[in-house]
């Protein structure tokens, strides 16, 4: 589609709203008015701007307010807020990321009501291209490849040494922001951000990734060509043992006979899913090879995973093997939580009301930390709050138990099994926010704004 985009439309940072109707009703005493916004900005930053409504009617109202963006004036977000008679409020948490223009560019932002509407132009400044030696695949070519394949896009470590974080964007639409156990694990064991899209029809794609640091922001751009008759995608031909069940406390050798029609082969990522970590990366080469791995047994439902890369980072995924299922003697309630975990979920609920329902600590880096919301503007503002408080507190009374990184799912449905199926929105804390925040180097607000733009609605 490759229509020009400056910003993403996912919704108003953490108060990413439903659409409502309009009521028709005249409100000309209610005003509208931009108040802050970091104009400008690099590409790739994320768009921070606050508002404020007044009421200088009578009575009580609730105002319908859409946030516009673009030349081409998108409503991205809508909401509904109440204003008492002769007060103002604030609106505020109205965040977009912008798009990595590679030159200056500029565009209009508006906040409307029906009766009122105030509008501000925003300045990007152009972002560099980072040097080539850190993107994967390489970008200097036109990747082709043939419809319902993945590509596996990645950027090295070394350009997140300024606590840089990565945005994908595809046609000039925002996809993600990496977050949860896969990514971490990747970034930590192989050294790289990833990102991993599957094209699924004929056509020409642009990739970006921008990459923000503290200290400037730099971005890619990949070609891509998806035709019929493009290079095939890697296949699997063949597993030892045959049997799709292992044992969870047995060594065993796994072997996967792999190929490639057009390129050569490259590599292949062994992950064990659940567990969340990757066993190996075994190189692999050539139009055919024998990829192998031993493995001291599993977590009992574990599958092993196996991501068959070739060298343009064009990925297939199987998992043939999958670790036995435990039945215990006595089955103990799956949301029980013990030692510290313990204490930590009854000190969030009672300081904060919120309803814990697990916090798994699958390792020393990150815990997951899940809990059961109302999905309402107020409570998602409150709730991101609440926990990155609650994390900052176990770092500080408890700094040789807390993990690294905190991943949080607000979870809507608590009968989702797992848990994360019935998550509405998900979010991360880094051990280093709540560090500098203890020790005075953040505010409060610089360290909720650090947490919120990891938001994400819907996570997969």
């Amino acid at each position: 589609m490759n229509r020009r985009q400056y910003l993403i439309g996912t919704g108003a940072g953490i108060s990413a709203l439903p659409i409502v109707s309009r009521r028709g009703k005249a409100t000309a005493h209610i005003s509208v008015e931009i108040t802050e916004a970091n104009t400008p900005l690099e590409g790739g930053d994320l768009l921070d701007m606050a508002g404020e409504l007044e009421n200088n009617g009578s009575s009580d109202e609730r105002v319908e307010l859409d946030f516009v963006v673009g030349e081409d004036e998108e409503v991205v977000s809508q909401r509904t807020t109440p204003v008492e008679a002769g007060e103002a409020r604030e609106v505020d948490f109205l965040q977009f990321r912008t798009y990595p223009v590679q030159d200056n560019d500029s565009f209009p932002v508006r906040l409307e009501t029906e009766a009122d509407v105030a509008e501000i132009t925003v300045d990007v400044l152009g972002v560099d291209e980072f040097d080539n030696q850190y993107a994967y695949p390489d970008r200097d070519q036109e990747l082709t490849i043939q419809p319902e394949t993945r590509v596996h896009f990645e950027v090295d470590d070394e350009l997140m040494e300024n606590q840089g974080i990565t945005h994908w964007y595809v046609d000039g639409e925002y996809i993600t922001t990496p977050m949860g156990p896969w990514s971490s694990t990747y970034f930590h064991d192989v050294g790289r951000e990833y990102f991993t899209y599957s094209f699924e029809s004929e056509g020409s794609y642009t990739v970006d990734a921008a990459v923000t640091t503290d200290v400037e922001n730099v971005a890619s751009r990949w070609d891509v060509s998806v035709t019929d008759n493009g290079p095939e995608p890697p296949t699997v031909d063949g597993f030892r043992p045959d049997t799709s069940e292992l044992g969870t406390d047995e060594s065993t050798t796994l072997e996967l006979d792999v190929s490639t029609s057009d390129t050569d082969l490259d590599r292949v990522v062994w992950w064990m899913t659940q567990a969340d970590v990757i066993l190996d990366v075994t190189d692999v080469s050539g139009s055919s090879d024998i990829a192998s791995i031993d493995v001291d047994g599993g977590c009992h439902t574990c599958q092993i995973e196996a991501w068959v890369m070739d060298e343009n980072n064009v990925c297939t995924v199987d998992d043939p093997w999958e670790f036995e299922e435990y039945e215990p003697e006595d089955e103990t309630p799956a949301d029980e939580l013990t030692g510290l975990l313990a204490e930590w979920a009854e000190m969030i609920e009672e300081a904060h009301g919120m309803e814990v329902l697990d916090i798994s600590d699958s390792s020393d880096r990150a815990w997951y930390f899940y809990y059961q919301t109302e999905g309402v503007i107020d409570a998602e503002d409150y709730e991101l709050g609440a926990v990155a408080d609650a994390y900052a507190w176990l770092v500080d009374e408890h700094p040789e138990e807390a993990p690294d990184d905190l991943f949080a799912y607000a979870v809507g449905d608590p009968d989702a099994d797992p848990l994360s199926d019935g998550a509405v929105g998900a979010f991360y804390i880094e051990r280093e926010w709540a560090e500098e925040w203890l020790a005075g180097w953040l505010t409060g607000e610089e360290y909720s704004l650090l947490v919120i733009a990891t938001y994400e609605e819907n996570p997969p």
